[in-house]
């Protein structure tokens, strides 16, 4: 396992099951760099942003990290690209797609075709799941004024896979991981729907509102909350199999990469392999505990703050983990706190004693202060690893 500090001013760029992708100044303040860590990496891999491109042509650029379990590449930087006009040829704007293994070694670049009316506004949401980008827009393919299109292309070849209609207007939804032949994405007024990776085909969909709240763990995705601002269409989902849950949003939703266990809402632990719920902890209960807020989940453990402080307890029974911090009158704060963890790396972080969950500059009660990773392509880390929470 190797361990890496994250710099001063360091953000999370994304995560996905198998990498965390972070970005900083360097040491210098100067250049922008990203960082990749997960399996397979010995040092975790460093992507000098400048070197990449020629900075006059890009006016716009998406750093996309992978959403699939599988092991391939780490990450897509996709730049909108202004063309010039040759001769009486019009020029106009296409996307370049720089993909990057989890070394931060380039590992190719293929380009879109030059379209005249494609610009900054016309590419709402990007994701990449296996080898292949998924985008909602409009313009990319064709002329569809406003309605928006999901376009899936081969990062490899450029290839266009498919583009199919997915509403119109503005959609706001990250193409999601749902089980390895399956990509979710909410459609405006035709709610969500899982779509045939290779084909484009629809092999689920349930329907939805024009503005909705999709929740779900990119880092160890499983199930998805879909909620319209109205409450009229609301729906839980399990990604991996395509079947509905209940009829109701459930978030917050947490996912555990080792054990593959769901939580959602206040609070319910759900199993996609069996498709059944483990634990159901009444509502009252989870109130009794006082400023109840989910931090991770994690090798079977539930970590999260209440107003006694941080607690960790089992996924699938609720009691408390030996690992849990011991109690105090006084507030407290910790060290070695699990932030998110995905399928071979931990982000770890500290919690201070003065965390106010009624502020709303404290949305997240964890700063981040390092990255642990396994260096073996198909190790582990485990909660052992970690060691636990500690009184700081």
């Amino acid at each position: 396992m190797a361990v890496a500090a994250l710099l001063e001013g360091a953000t999370i760029v994304g995560t996905g099951p198998r990498v965390i992708v972070t970005t900083d100044y360097g040491t210098d303040g100067m250049a922008e760099t990203y960082h990749l860590y997960g399996q397979g990496s010995e040092t975790g891999g460093t992507i000098i942003v400048n070197d990449q491109w020629d900075q006059s042509q890009v006016e716009n650029r998406w750093a996309v990290v992978q959403g699939d379990v599988s092991p391939g590449i780490a990450l897509a930087l996709v730049t909108l690209e202004k063309v010039p006009n040759d001769g009486l040829t019009a020029g106009g704007h296409q996307l370049v797609i720089r993909t990057y293994d989890v070394n931060g070694a380039k590992v190719g670049q293929q380009a879109t075709p030059v379209r005249e009316n494609f610009g900054d506004e016309s590419l709402q949401e990007v994701g990449l799941l296996g080898n292949t980008l998924v985008l909602l827009d409009n313009g990319l393919t064709q002329d569809n004024g406003n309605d928006t299109f999901a376009d899936a292309i081969d990062v490899t070849t450029g290839a266009l896979l498919w583009s199919k209609p997915c509403g119109s207007g503005y959609v706001s939804t990250t193409p999601m991981y749902a089980g390895g032949s399956t990509v979710a994405l909410g459609c405006d007024s035709n709610g969500v729907r899982g779509f045939n990776l290779t084909t484009g085909e629809t092999v689920w969909e349930y329907a939805g509102g024009r503005t909705q709240d999709f929740d779900f763990d990119r880092s160890a995705p499983g199930i998805l909350s879909a909620a319209e601002y109205s409450g009229s269409a609301d729906v839980t989902i399990d990604l991996i199999n395509g079947t509905k849950i209940v009829d109701e949003g459930r978030a917050n939703v947490l996912g555990d990469p080792i054990t593959g266990l769901q939580t959602m809402g206040r609070l319910a632990v759900y199993d996609p392999v069996t498709q059944a719920t483990v634990l159901s902890i009444p509502s009252d209960t989870i109130d009794q505990l006082g400023d109840f807020t989910p931090i991770s989940a994690f090798d079977g453990r539930l970590t999260f703050m209440a107003s006694d402080g941080l607690n960790v307890v089992s996924l699938t029974t609720g009691t408390a983990d030996p690992s849990s911090p011991a109690k105090s009158a006084e507030k407290q704060s910790y060290t070695t706190v699990v932030a998110d963890a995905g399928t071979g790396w931990v982000l770890i972080g500290s919690i201070g004693a003065g965390w106010d969950p009624d502020s709303w500059l404290n949305a997240s009660p964890v700063t981040p202060y390092a990255v642990a990773w396994a260096t073996g392509a198909d190790g582990a880390v485990t909660w052992e690893d970690i060691a636990g929470p500690s009184i700081n």
